[in-house]
């Protein structure tokens, strides 16, 4: 199907891409794939039913050259007496991959359902961000209600394990407000106080719905920030969302290296559902597939 070229829309399915640095030459291509439960086919497997999807991705420089490809087989199981909720849920898979940070490449991302044989195709460029230099520069901003700081660095790949900090990203950026949204991103190219060797970063966070300011936290003594090197700091900040009512918001963080005088400033949107009658499973769970 790659090397064909062909087209499939039969299967649909989300493909996000998100940077960080990894250090002066490379950077880290988070690639994450996200796919409606409702659109696979679940069979009945011992007391359970199970759905199995086949992900193939290839990464290639601009020669057509392969720099890294993947392949996985998963499954995902729930028991027979869940016959809703696993439906009404989306599946996550990703991939972490090192690039060098001045190349342009090409991702084909091929997902398969295993029961059916249908079939999914997505070709996204992946163009690196410039994040060295002087200039105060920041990594895509992941927003997830299911996150752990501080974890042990795994010895091996491990999805959704970036640095110290384990963060389930959310495709659609959907909550259902009951609990606090995750902001994770990283600052590069920070300065250091020469006497406490700290940063002296002041960040701001403001939440808007219809171009009115509903939440507004301002940080002087670096409550979000996790950990920090002499030239990045990396940031995880839950935002108290439980008094917002549905509907579509912005997010907008600014930081300001005082030392520096620069500011980065990092925006998105997200929604927040109205509740559904009943009980229901969440929708981000941790162990999204095993394989």
């Amino acid at each position: 199907i790659v090397k064909v070229d062909v087209s499939f829309g039969v299967l649909p399915f989300e493909l996000r891409l998100d940077y960080f640095r990894l250090d002066e030459s490379r950077i880290l291509a988070v690639i994450s794939m996200g796919i409606q439960n409702k659109d696979l086919t679940f069979v009945k497997e011992m007391g359970n039913q199970a759905a199995q999807v086949a992900v193939y991705g290839i990464v290639s420089d601009m020669t057509q050259k392969v720099i890294t490809e993947f392949d996985d087989d998963l499954v995902k199981r729930y028991p027979l007496s869940d016959s809703l909720s696993p439906l009404q849920s989306t599946s996550v898979y990703q991939k972490i991959t090192p690039l060098d940070a001045k190349n342009r490449y090409k991702l084909s991302f091929v997902v398969k359902d295993l029961n059916t044989n249908s079939i999914g195709v997505i070709r996204k460029a992946i163009i690196p961000p410039r994040l060295n230099g002087e200039t105060l520069a920041s990594s895509s901003l992941i927003l997830s209600d299911s996150y752990q700081p501080n974890i042990d660095v795994p010895m091996s790949d491990r999805m959704f394990v970036i640095g110290n900090v384990w963060i389930h990203p959310s495709l659609n950026k959907t909550f259902n407000g009951q609990k606090p949204i995750g902001a994770f991103f990283h600052i590069y190219n920070i300065a250091l106080d020469q006497a406490a060797l700290t940063p002296l970063l002041q960040t701001k966070y403001e939440v808007f719905h219809e171009g009115k300011t509903v939440l507004r936290l301002i940080e002087h003594n670096n409550e979000s920030l996790q950990h920090f090197t002499d030239t990045s700091a990396v940031f995880l900040k839950q935002l108290p969302i439980n008094r917002l009512g549905p509907g579509r918001y912005q997010l907008k963080i600014s930081i300001r290296d005082q030392i520096k005088n620069q500011t980065v400033t990092l925006e998105d949107t997200f929604r927040i559902s109205a509740p559904r009658g009943g009980t229901s499973r969440d929708a981000h769970t941790k162990a999204d597939y095993s394989q």
